[in-house]
C-alpha cells in the first residue's frame, strides 16, 4: 500500500505545482476567502500532509490493503449491499431482496445480500421488519449493525471492510432504489468483469469544470477517456451537475446500482482518508457518493464507467430484415 500512496503524494504534489507555475496559489488567506460557515471544508492538496503523517498501526487498523486487478471475467456471483435506517420503509427493498435470492435468473448471480442498519431504531420494531429478520434465517442474507459495534451513524459504514465481504465484486443499493431488472443488472457485473479495478455506475454525474480546467482537459482528449486527471487550482471553478445523468464524461456515480471490486473497502477506511471521512460526516449532505467515487478514481487511475440501467426487450413482431 505504500506504493500506491506514494503514487497518491505524486500526483498531488505535481497538480500543486503545475498550480503555482501558472500564477494560482493555495495561500491560506486567499482560501479562508472562499469558505463559508455552512459546510465542512477540507484543505488544499490536505492528501499530501495524510500521507506523510501517517504511521502505519496494525493494531488499529489491521486490513492489509491492495489494488485489484485490472479485469475478474472468471467472476461468476456478486454480493449486494443495501444500506437502510428506517424499519417503516421496509417494503421496497425487501420486495428487491426477495427478487434477488429467489429469482430463478438473478439467485445464479447473487451469492449473497448484507443488508447494513444504519439506524437508532430496530429493524424487527415493524412486522415487515421481522419478515426480513426471519427471511435471513433460510436465504443468504444477513444483517450488519454498524452502530452496535461502536460506530457513528455513517453512510460509510456500507463501505467497511469489517463486513467481509465474500465475494470479489460488490453491487450497492439505497433502501429507496431505483433497482434494476435482472438483463440491466447482468450488463452492469459483465461490465465491472471487464473493468473490475474502476468503479462502475447507472447514475452517473458530471463535474463541470472551470474556464481554466475545461481548457486543460482539452489538451489530454486524445488519449483513454478515463485514464487522465486534470488538475483543480484553488481559483477554479467546479460545478457538480445534478440537472442530468451522464451516459458519456462521467467524474462520478451515485450508489444505487453501482459495482465496487470488495479490495477497495481497505481503503475506503483506511486511516489516511480519515479527514476525508470526518467531512463526510459533517457536510450538510454527507456526500459519500462523491467521496468514494473520487478516492476509487485516484486509487485506480481511471474514471467511473457506466452502463444503462434501462434494457429496452426486443419486439418479437418486428422481423430481422
Amino acid at each position: 500500500e505504500n506504493a500506491i500512496f506514494s503514487t497518491l503524494e505524486h500526483r498531488a504534489l505535481l497538480h500543486q505545482q503545475h498550480c503555482h507555475s501558472i500564477g494560482l496559489t493555495d495561500a491560506p488567506d486567499f482560501v479562508a476567502q472562499r469558505l463559508n460557515n455552512h459546510t465542512a471544508h477540507l484543505p488544499q492538496s490536505g492528501i499530501i500532509n495524510a500521507i506523510r503523517n501517517y504511521k502505519p498501526d496494525k493494531a488499529a487498523y489491521p486490513y492489509e490493503c491492495k489494488l485489484p486487478p485490472e479485469t475478474e471475467c472468471d467472476e461468476t456471483q456478486f454480493t449486494v449491499i443495501f444500506m437502510a435506517y428506517n424499519p417503516d420503509r421496509l417494503q421496497k427493498m425487501f420486495k428487491q431482496i426477495k427478487n434477488m435470492l429467489t429469482d430463478r435468473d438473478f439467485s445464479q448471480i447473487v451469492q449473497e445480500v448484507i443488508v447494513v442498519w444504519n439506524g437508532e431504531r430496530h429493524v424487527d420494531e415493524t412486522g415487515l421488519g421481522k419478515q426480513l429478520v426471519d427471511f435471513g434465517k433460510d436465504h443468504p442474507l444477513r444483517i450488519s449493525y454498524p452502530l452496535k459495534a461502536g460506530f457513528p451513524n455513517d453512510l460509510m459504514n456500507r463501505y467497511h471492510p469489517r463486513l467481509q465481504v465474500k465475494t470479489k465484486a460488490i453491487m450497492y443499493y439505497d433502501d429507496d432504489g431505483p433497482f434494476y431488472s435482472y438483463k440491466a443488472t447482468l450488463g452492469g457485473f459483465e461490465l465491472w468483469k471487464r473493468n473490475a479495478n474502476a468503479q462502475i455506475g447507472a447514475m452517473a454525474r458530471k463535474l463541470d469544470l472551470g474556464p481554466r480546467a475545461a481548457e486543460e482537459s482539452k489538451a489530454v482528449l486524445n488519449g483513454p477517456g478515463d485514464r487522465f486527471f486534470v488538475s483543480q487550482c484553488p481559483t477554479d471553478e467546479l460545478d457538480y451537475n445534478y440537472r442530468e445523468f451522464a451516459n458519456f464524461g462521467a467524474r462520478m456515480v451515485l450508489p444505487s446500482g453501482s459495482f465496487l471490486h470488495s479490495d477497495y473497502l481497505c481503503f475506503l477506511w483506511h486511516p489516511v482518508f480519515e479527514e476525508i471521512r470526518q467531512y463526510v460526516r459533517k457536510h450538510p449532505v454527507n456526500p459519500d457518493d462523491g467521496t468514494v467515487s473520487t478516492l476509487v478514481s485516484q486509487l485506480a487511475g481511471r474514471a467511473p464507467r457506466v452502463y444503462p440501467r434501462r434494457i429496452n426487450e426486443a419486439d418479437d413482431d418486428v422481423s430481422a430484415g
